[in-house]
């Protein structure tokens, strides 16, 4: 059991009772499913140090501390895992259960925890359907959680859910954990993912195509490329340059102006056709969805991805464009992976509206659609973008035989002439700067270093 818990300090006998009057039939309100915040962070410790009171005495101290957390290692659960709480329109947090995707594929649920007073009301089996639902979005077919033998109520609900005991057993500071395993159905293809509709790319529409042309690199998007300049000088040598999910050619045209020999590639016919018609001269090559063929032989020194990402709908998929890219990356070359930062859909910014969407967006999980409206542009109709946040990229890239050098997270300077909003505090853009993984071989009193392939 990974040591991400410890305990916060126990409150008195009078103040516990008045917590259990005050929280008394909580789960007959109205309640929702969402995704956590750091702002549920206090409600989140609360339930579960109200969950496993009961259970003090009979763990061990240490692994008691381990169970209930401190916010030291909430936080950091927060960040590395994709958690979901249970909480009533009042905001307070009735329950909560956290998921993670290992680098084998294979989930693991951790974490859950509903406040005595709100069991019975079905929110455990909500909180645990949300996390399958979270992982099976992700391409996972396999889920493991692991308990202790005196959860006797926990391990039969476990059973009813369809988990059954794998076998294995470990040791939690001197407690005996029991590895209870599920095997999960693959998400069906036409269907949505966690409570969401079914994914449309939204460029690949002519209305669209013309308004987002008109875009350059003013407001929020001038923090895209406003650091790559300097990116691609500290990371690349070599000239040759492609521009993956080109769009009407505004990064194309960009990385010419820097010096470089582009090519644009997009599955958009309408925005290709924009493209050359904006840069007569150049390259630009029509995809098929998920294919490079037209691109079979080529190298590059240069792969840019500024955000096709946000729109390739399923992890596979990704997968596969990725492994592909790599592949046409000459010794030495760099992809640079442009995506949205998660909290883009939960903010206002001086390009982007995402109010009247924000609601769901707080609830989505890795892999679910999120929607944002441009406000730069005269098209208001949202934009659908697939959820993906940093930690599961960084296993997706690894998967695809790529090390990351760095991830690059643009702020607002304040002597900018945009009327910024909440760029001056979040980063709205993650820059994945990447190489092919590195082999290093010992050969004789040499150590030889080398790309895999």
């Amino acid at each position: 059991m990974p040591a991400w818990r410890s305990g916060p300090p126990l409150p008195s006998f009078r103040e516990a009772s008045r917590g259990r009057l005050a929280h008394a039939m909580t789960a007959t309100e109205k309640h929702s499913i969402r995704r956590a915040t750091p702002a549920d962070a206090d409600g989140i410790l609360s339930c579960l140090l109200a969950a496993f009171r009961a259970y003090r005495e009979r763990y061990t101290p240490k692994a008691f501390s381990d169970t209930v957390l401190d916010r030291t290692k909430l936080g950091r659960r927060l960040d590395e895992m994709t958690v979901f709480v249970a909480v009533t329109d009042a905001g307070l947090v009735l329950g909560t259960v956290a998921c993670k995707l290992d680098a084998v594929r294979d989930g693991h649920v951790r974490g859950m925890a509903v406040r005595p007073s709100d069991q019975g009301y079905g929110i455990a089996q909500q909180l645990l359907a949300w996390a399958e639902r979270a992982l099976r979005g992700q391409g996972c077919t396999r889920v493991t959680l692991d308990t202790t033998e005196l959860l006797e109520r926990a391990r039969g609900f476990y059973e009813k859910s369809g988990y059954r005991l794998s076998g294995r057993t470990s040791d939690f500071y001197g407690m005996k954990l029991l590895e209870y395993e599920k095997e999960l159905p693959p998400l069906q293809e036409s269907a949505p993912i966690a409570g969401t509709t079914i994914f449309r790319n939204a460029y690949q529409d002519g209305r669209r195509a013309e308004a987002y042309a008109t875009l350059e690199f003013a407001g929020t998007y001038h923090l895209a490329f406003r650091d790559l300049p300097e990116l691609l000088r500290r990371h690349v040598t070599g000239t040759r340059a492609l521009d993956f999910g080109c769009g009407s050619g505004r990064s194309t045209r960009l990385l010419k102006s820097l010096g470089f020999e582009s090519t644009g590639a997009d599955i958009a016919p309408e925005m290709l056709a924009i493209a050359r018609e904006r840069d007569p001269g150049g390259r630009y090559h029509l995809l098929a969805e998920g294919q490079c063929g037209p691109l079979a032989g080529l190298t590059f020194d240069l792969v840019l991805c500024a955000f096709p990402f946000d729109n390739i709908p399923r992890r596979e998929l990704k997968l596969r464009i990725l492994r592909d890219l790599h592949g046409l990356l000459a010794p030495g070359g760099v992809l640079v992976n442009l995506v949205s930062s998660p909290d883009i859909y939960l903010h206002e910014w001086a390009s982007f509206s995402t109010q009247a969407f924000l609601e769901q967006n707080r609830a989505a999980a890795c892999g679910d659609v999120v929607r944002i409206i441009t406000t730069d542009i005269p098209d208001a109709r949202p934009v659908e973008d697939i959820l993906f946040p940093e930690a599961d990229y960084r296993i997706l890239h690894g998967e695809a035989g790529f090390e990351t050098l760095e991830v690059h997270k643009p702020l607002a300077h304040g002597d900018e002439a945009f009327a910024w909003r909440e760029e001056v505090r979040t980063a709205p853009w993650h820059l994945h700067v990447l190489r092919p993984r590195v082999i290093k071989l010992e050969v004789g009193d040499r150590t030889v270093r080398r790309e895999p392939g």
